[in-house]
């Protein structure tokens, strides 16, 4: 018999990376493998559409989030606020 999870979290929830507030919408195990996860990121006034990232492990899902924020803040500095905020919307 499995294991039963040691907490459960119900979806949606929002916390803070990278100075960022990202917001865990959905997550789905996949019957290949893996995980599928729906998340919107907002930083400074910009606000992303809702994107999915696909990740087998925790800091596979860690890293590529981070890296979606990195994406979003070289845009903003970049360019603008108001260039990114068209963009990513």
């Amino acid at each position: 018999m499995s294991e039963a999870p040691k907490s459960i979290d119900l979806l949606p929830i929002a916390f803070e990376m990278d100075n960022a507030t990202v917001y865990l919408l959905e997550l789905s195990k996949l019957a290949t493998g893996g995980y599928l996860a729906s998340v919107k990121v907002k930083w400074e006034g910009i606000e992303t559409r809702v994107f999915q990232i696909h990740f087998n492990t925790r800091d596979e899902f860690k890293h590529k989030l981070s890296a979606e924020i990195s994406k979003l803040k070289m845009m903003a500095l970049a360019f603008d606020k108001n260039f990114a905020m068209r963009t990513v919307i």
